[in-house]
């Protein structure tokens, strides 16, 4: 029994195209989902979710298994990307008719071409339903899944700083309220979607402060917006450690430079950005400046011991508990 089912496996293994139409039923299927939607049994993100996941673990069995699972993924992805770059199209008519409504007629239409081309963008995204000026607005601007690990954290709804459900969840409207991610390369910002603000810093970047001794040195300076939250009392702290490392001003600098090779008209003076302080968790295609630790080339470790050691060097606040650097240049309330 055991040489039978032994032969059995080793036959399916090796006919790809039999191993294709046994493994079909257990990965992702498109027609099956999308007729779905608009019913009163929509696909449910977490049941899709442990179906893409599946298909992950399924590509470890064999070669040949890998080649099976890739090939519906492909299709998979691609769809995705097509209705993506269909919903983005759609847009920026919809835009325009909202802004220039000459014809209603043509206006509806337009409504109604938005909506059917936001369904994978919306369904992905856990976003508001359309049409939603918001709602546009933010799917069109938002990450993109690049590959099927995307697509399941997307599902999964896992945080990129955390790595998994984001801990400040109990913050976040049900509905994923995206994070606008602003990167030092001018146009490079994104909503990031299933994290929250409480992981975010906004910083201005300056390539030359003056200093006290009439020195023009690189800089960082943390802005508020109208009070502090927990990271940004955080960041003082590491920003209070880090400029006394010896390559702080280097990797600063090295901002400006790719901000001067993306676009020499913006890259002189400074520049705002809005990052996570703590590096990203998902794997995905991150550039080198989404977040403060990687500006850096620090890992998580690394910004622990930093934000402690800075804990000695900044001051207390009159009520003792919270702390603050010795100069008010390091930060801004707007």
């Amino acid at each position: 029994m055991d040489d039978a089912l032994h032969v059995a496996r080793e036959r399916v293994l090796g006919d790809s195209d039999l191993l294709l139409e046994v493994l079909r039923p257990l990965l992702p299927d498109l027609l099956k989902i999308e007729s779905q939607f608009g019913t009163k049994t929509p696909p449910n993100r977490l049941q899709l979710a442990s179906v893409v996941w599946q298909g992950l673990t399924l590509r470890l069995l064999s070669k040949d298994a890998k080649a099976a699972v890739d090939l519906v993924f492909d299709a998979f992805l691609k769809h995705v990307h097509d209705q993506f770059a269909t919903f983005v199209k759609v847009t920026r008519d919809y835009v325009h008719r909202v802004v220039y409504p000459d014809r209603a007629q043509m206006h509806r239409y337009t409504v109604c071409q938005l909506t059917r081309a936001s369904v994978w963008p919306s369904f992905l995204l856990n976003a508001e339903p359309l049409p939603n000026d918001c709602s546009v607005e933010q799917m069109n601007k938002s990450r993109k899944p690049q590959t099927m690990i995307d697509v399941y954290n997307l599902l999964a709804e896992r945080c990129a700083i955390c790595g998994t459900r984001c801990r400040y969840k109990c913050r976040v409207i049900p509905k994923s309220q995206p994070v606008w991610m602003q990167r030092s390369t001018p146009g490079s910002g994104e909503y990031i979607s299933f994290t929250s603000y409480d992981h975010f810093v906004e910083v201005r970047f300056v390539e030359a402060r003056p200093c006290a001794n009439g020195q023009r040195r690189p800089a960082m300076q943390l802005r508020v917006y109208t009070h502090f939250k927990e990271v940004d009392y955080v960041f003082l702290d590491f920003l209070a450690s880090v400029r006394k490392e010896s390559d702080y001003e280097d990797c600063i600098l090295q901002l400006f430079q790719r901000r001067r090779a993306a676009c020499p008209a913006q890259a002189a003076g400074d520049f705002i950005a809005h990052l996570p302080l703590f590096n990203l968790k998902l794997k995905s295609s991150w550039p080198v400046d989404s977040s403060i630790a990687s500006i850096f080339n620090r890992t998580d470790a690394q910004m622990a011991a930093l934000t402690r050691s800075g804990r000695y060097i900044a001051t207390r606040t009159e009520s003792g508990y919270w702390r603050l650097p010795c100069t008010e240049e390091d930060y801004t309330v707007y």
